[in-house]
């Protein structure tokens, strides 16, 4: 869709770049990803993945953090889920590999063995763990115990039933600190009582001192005293300072600070999650000397190891995983990596998936390859150029950046054509870094903005651009329906085989990826589609066939009635007299269209329906005289705006008689009962010339609105119609209520009509110029307007009305 301001100007809005938050939790941003379900990712200088919350502009941490911490004796444990890993505090903080609690206390109740909320060291004999208001000890000293049966436990609400959300543990023998969101309350779990009532954080100086501001005002996952100093942990977050010290402390990604940190549960990445929530793809840092890490997946409840390693991992739109390293491309099978092929000059540094057919590589000299999986070969696309970094599109996009270069830019591969450079922000930006997208017109990138890094959102009119190309079938409206889009796609075949084929294809409306197709006719088979119309009530989607290539033939049509949700299933049919040139209408559960004998067809479409899958039509009508498959019936207007006629429902056509030299044009009321729409009264309006040769724009749905006329000095209810190079205008009694507005020679109308009627205003196109026409005829302020295209472009939809959400 495309978009305009009314008010002081007329243009395309311009895509734009936009400012979004660049920091994260511990740092600037260092790298960006698109998730194919909308989600925007973020790595930070540690390697810690953010997700981004657009509606407060910031960089959340992903995962789930440490559940408790304890020290015993020179190791420290720490609690996530029904595991645990040691550090040791002589080997700085080197970490264990997970174990389970059920493994190390076997003696536990279950419910303490899948996982706890604090632990702390009272005695040094063993741990003390908490779950569900209770806490127990690991060497029996302590038998299971309910924190509500404590002596003095506090009774106000946020305490009296005992439920607690972390645990600081203290030195060995001072009281065990509980937290409930910002409070506090010391225990003495040997003894059984509370030594100190509720307290707010910010009154203990060990807190309030040392944890950053947020964290004293809504709570911590987990705090323990670890030899001279004190670990605090929230989300994937720690803060480590020495006790004593006074000072706020930064958090860091926990990996930073605790070597050998299980990547299972915060891995370290290289570069920005790939794939989508639920299925997101990464290669760690490197792991030791080795010059490439783990490849890991998180399934959406926690990461996994794969088998393997690389430097770069990518998943496509459709699952396609596939993985980099210095041996070459490797594709997932599902149970390990299977070498895909690899350069024989440079290593691999980047792979981007779009899909299981469009994979792309970069080396280490920044050349950017496609990668031709049937073939297995590496084909260089030397138009692109140097590529320092890059994302592809299901669509066919390749955005991609070049070092030192303050502008985005885009390879459309299906055309082989590289756009011009987009500037992010001119004079601002120094360089782009990263680029993240899913389509052509939805992108972000990390630029240097004054030595530092700024991310933006790319702001785009376009809602997508299709991953192959279609010659769609011109005139009439965008066919829109259960999210997605339908046209006519037409292809041409000259070098071999059928010279056109022609289908009805479904596309998501978000992606333009295609969700079905209809069967494919082609030229040699004689018919082929029209415009297809989608009905709300039976989700059912109706095209007519035509002849193809010879206008005044007899051969008969079709009205096919398909399933939206599966085009390649017909509904329903029903065989007309002649072929059906024009768009069918739908209204409510009124079904018109017309053939080129000049014959009217109306269905009731819930009795078509029932009727499957050979329906009658509720009645036919033949306003003209002749019965020569020489005519064209435009899509009828089913309205009744102005209370025309005795009856209820009124359908206003023009049906061009083409055999004429002049192309004459009869206007027909065809009134109908108001309760059913039946019994059709028809009567002729008005007989008007067209001007032109182009028969599709003759096939234009006329539209209602206001017009004046000169003849008469007055303004009236009236029709409009397309003539091919001309507007012609209709009153609404007919006679001498006749106007023409002419097009400059040579060009056609391209378009469906459309009538503003809160400013009186008819729009349509003419190739590429759009036109804005007043109740005078007239053209209204910016108008004609030239779309901006290479040579022969034209616009082939009717234009929508629009209103933003201001209104």
């Amino acid at each position: 869709m495309t978009q305009f301001v009314r008010a002081k100007t007329l243009a395309i809005l311009q895509p734009t770049f936009n400012p979004i938050a660049s920091n994260t939790t511990f740092g600037p941003l260092t790298d960006i990803s698109m998730g194919w379900d909308g989600t925007l990712w973020g790595l930070d200088a540690p390697g810690a993945p953010h997700i981004y919350d657009a509606i407060n502009d910031t960089w959340v941490q992903h995962g789930d953090g440490i559940n408790a911490a304890a020290q015993l004796g020179e190791l420290l444990y720490l609690f996530r889920g029904p595991n645990f890993v040691t550090a040791s505090q002589q080997a700085q903080r080197q970490t264990s590999a997970p174990k389970t609690i059920a493994e190390q206390w076997p003696t536990l109740p279950d419910s303490f063995k899948l996982g706890v909320m604090g632990a702390a060291n009272f005695n040094n004999k063993g741990l003390i763990l908490f779950n569900g208001g209770r806490f127990i000890s690991t060497d029996g000293s302590i038998p299971l115990t309910a924190l509500t049966s404590l002596t003095d436990w506090p009774q106000s609400p946020e305490w009296k039933d005992g439920v607690i959300d972390a645990v600081y543990s203290t030195d060995v023998g001072l009281s065990v600190i509980l937290i409930r969101g910002n409070q506090c309350v010391g225990i003495d779990p040997a003894a059984k009582t509370v030594t100190q009532q509720p307290l707010p954080l910010s009154a203990l100086p060990v807190f309030n001192q040392h944890l950053p501001p947020a964290w004293v005002a809504s709570g911590f996952d987990a705090m323990t005293v670890a030899g001279a100093n004190q670990v605090a942990f929230k989300g994937t977050g720690v803060v480590i300072f020495a006790t004593g010290t006074p000072g706020i402390v930064s958090p860091t990604y926990i990996p930073s600070k605790f070597p050998g940190w299980p990547a299972t549960w915060h891995p370290s990445l290289r570069h920005s999650p790939s794939g989508r929530d639920g299925a997101l793809w990464c290669a760690t840092v490197n792991i030791g000397n080795l010059s490439y890490g783990d490849i890991v997946m998180h399934d959406g409840n926690t990461w996994h190891l794969t088998p393997g390693g690389g430097n770069t991992a990518s998943a496509g739109q459709d699952g396609t995983v596939m993985v980099t390293s210095d041996a070459g491309l490797f594709v997932w099978n599902g149970t390990q990596y299977d070498l895909l092929g690899n350069l024989q000059t440079d290593n691999l540094v980047q792979v981007s998936v779009a899909n299981a057919n469009t994979v792309w590589v970069r080396d280490s000299s920044n050349a950017v390859y496609q990668v031709d999986v049937n073939g297995r070969t590496f084909n260089p696309v030397p138009l692109i150029g140097s590529a320092s970094h890059m994302a592809a599109s299901n669509d066919g996009t390749l955005w991609h950046v070049k070092p030192n270069d303050p502008d985005m830019h885009r390879f459309l591969a299906e055309e082989g054509v590289l756009q011009p450079g987009i500037a992010v922000k001119q004079g601002l930006v120094s360089a782009v870094e990263r680029v993240a997208a899913t389509g052509f017109g939805a992108a972000h990138c990390l630029a240097q903005v004054n030595g530092q890094p700024q991310a933006y959102r790319y702001d785009s009119p376009y809602v997508f651009k299709t991953g192959g190309s279609y010659s769609a079938s011109t005139g009439g409206p965008i066919a829109q329906g259960l999210g997605m889009v339908f046209i006519t796609g037409n292809k041409d075949f000259s070098n071999g085989g059928p010279q056109e084929q022609n289908f009805i294809v479904a596309l998501d409306a978000h992606t333009g990826a295609a969700m079905s197709q209809s069967a494919v006719r082609s030229s040699d088979q004689q018919t082929i589609y029209g415009l297809p119309v989608f009905d709300p009530v039976n989700y059912l989607v109706y095209v007519g066939t035509q002849l193809y290539g010879d206008d005044l033939d007899n051969t008969s049509g079709q009205l096919l009635a398909l399933d939206a949700r599966d085009l390649s299933k017909v509904v329903w049919s029903y065989t007309a007299q002649a072929s059906i040139d024009a768009i069918p209408v739908v209204d409510g559960t009124t079904l018109v269209f017309g053939d080129r004998t000049g014959t009217i067809y109306a269905f009731d479409t819930q009795k078509a329906l029932a009727g499957a899958p050979n329906p009658q039509p509720k009645w036919t009508l033949q306003p003209t005289t002749s019965t020569a498959e020489t005519h064209r019936v435009a899509p009828p207007l089913i309205t009744n705006p102005w209370n025309v006629g005795a009856k209820g429902r009124v359908l206003v056509t023009a049906i061009w008689d083409i055999n004429t030299g002049g192309l004459n044009n009869d206007v027909w009321y065809v009134t109908c009962d108001a309760q059913d729409g039946g019994n059709p009264a028809v009567s002729q309006l008005t007989s008007v010339p067209s001007s032109g040769s182009d028969l599709d724009s003759l096939l234009a749905q006329p539209v209602a609105g206001q017009a004046y006329f000169s003849i008469l000095n007055l303004v009236m209810p009236a029709f409009f119609f397309s003539g091919g190079n001309q507007i012609c205008v209709v009153g609404k009694y007919g006679g001498s209520a006749f106007a023409v507005f002419t097009l400059p020679a040579g060009t056609q109308i391209t378009t469906g009509l459309s009538y503003d009627s809160d400013t009186n205003t008819l729009w349509f196109c003419a190739g590429p110029v759009l036109y804005g026409l007043d109740k005078n005829l007239q053209p209204v302020p910016h108008t004609p307007f030239t779309f901006e295209g290479g040579p022969g472009r034209s616009i082939l939809t009717k234009p929508v009305i629009y209103t933003d959400p201001t209104g």
